[in-house]
C-alpha cells in the first residue's frame, strides 16, 4: 500500500493555492519510454538558451568555479552508512541545452516511480565517485563512459539526518546524445525524459516544499512541476543548485520562500 501511494504521489503536480497550503492536482499518465518536455510559452527567449552559449567552454569554466564555492542545501553532517553518486547529465537537443532525468521503475523496493538522475551506491571496485556515476549511467541507460565529458563534482548531499546515505552529484555533458541508442535497465528505469533549461528556469515550473521544525527555524526545498513528472527531493535540490551555478541570475530566478506560521 505504501508503494502504491508513493507511486500515485509521483504522478501528481504540486500546485499552491495559498502561501502555506499545497494540493496535489492534475494526475498524469505517460507511456513512452522516452519523453522530451516542451518549453512553456512564457519562458525566456529561446535565443538566450542556446547550447553554444550555455554549454560553452567559458560557461563550463565559470560553472565549475561557482560549484567549488557552493554550499549544499542538505549538507552531510554525520557519518553515513553508504555512499552514492549520480550523474547530472547535460544534453544538447537541436541547439537547446537540457537536463536528462530518469523515472525509477515501479517494481523497485525503494523510491519507486520517483524522478531521479542515473546513479547508485558505490561498488568496492569503483576507483572514485566519478566512476560510480559513470558505471551506474552505463548500467541504467546504456550510455558509454566515453560519451560523457565530466565537468566536476558537486558537494555531497545527505539523504536525511539519520545518515542513511550521502549522494554526490557528478556534472557531465553527454556528447551527441540524440544519436546515442539508449538501453534502459527494465528493473531500474521505467522511462527517460529531458527538460530544456529554459523550462526549468520558467516561473511556471517553480514551486517549493515547506518544512516546519519545532526546535529550530523551518526551511524550504525546491520543486519543479510542469514536466512529464514532478521533480522533487534530492533530484530537485541538485537541479536547483546546478542551475544557480551554470546560469546568470537574470535567467534563473527560482526563489525558496518560507512562510511564517499562522497565528
Amino acid at each position: 500500500k505504501l508503494i502504491l501511494l508513493d507511486s500515485l504521489l509521483q504522478e501528481m503536480t504540486f500546485k499552491s493555492i495559498k502561501p502555506h497550503i499545497f494540493l496535489f492536482l492534475r494526475p498524469h499518465s505517460f507511456s513512452p519510454r522516452h519523453i522530451s518536455s516542451s518549453s512553456p510559452k512564457n519562458t525566456t527567449s529561446s535565443n538566450t538558451f542556446l547550447t553554444e552559449n550555455i554549454l560553452s567552454p567559458q560557461s563550463k569554466e565559470k560553472c565549475i568555479a561557482r560549484i567549488k564555492r557552493m554550499k549544499p542545501l542538505r549538507p552531510v553532517k554525520t557519518a553515513v552508512k553508504k555512499e552514492a553518486a549520480v550523474l547530472v547529465p547535460l544534453v544538447d537537443l537541436d541547439g537547446t541545452p537540457s537536463l536528462l532525468f530518469t523515472r525509477r521503475s515501479l517494481s523497485m523496493t525503494s523510491h519507486s516511480g520517483q524522478v531521479s538522475f542515473p546513479g547508485g551506491k558505490v561498488d568496492p571496485e569503483d576507483r572514485d565517485l566519478v566512476e560510480t556515476a559513470l558505471r551506474e549511467t552505463r548500467e541504467e541507460l546504456g550510455i558509454p563512459d566515453t560519451a560523457v565529458d565530466v565537468w566536476c563534482q558537486m558537494p555531497a548531499l545527505a539523504s536525511n539526518q539519520r545518515g542513511d546515505y550521502s549522494a554526490t552529484p557528478v556534472i557531465g555533458y553527454i556528447r551527441d546524445y540524440s544519436s546515442l541508442p539508449l538501453s534502459l535497465s527494465d528493473g531500474e528505469v521505467s522511462s527517460v525524459f529531458t527538460v530544456p533549461l529554459s523550462s526549468l528556469c520558467s516561473p511556471s515550473y517553480h514551486g517549493y516544499t515547506q518544512f516546519r521544525v519545532d526546535t529550530r527555524p523551518g526551511y524550504s526545498l525546491p520543486v519543479y512541476h510542469g514536466a512529464p513528472h514532478v521533480i522533487w527531493g534530492l533530484t530537485a535540490i541538485i537541479t536547483f543548485q546546478l542551475l544557480r551555478a551554470l546560469l546568470p541570475s537574470k535567467l534563473n530566478s527560482h526563489k525558496l520562500q518560507f512562510q511564517s506560521p499562522i497565528l
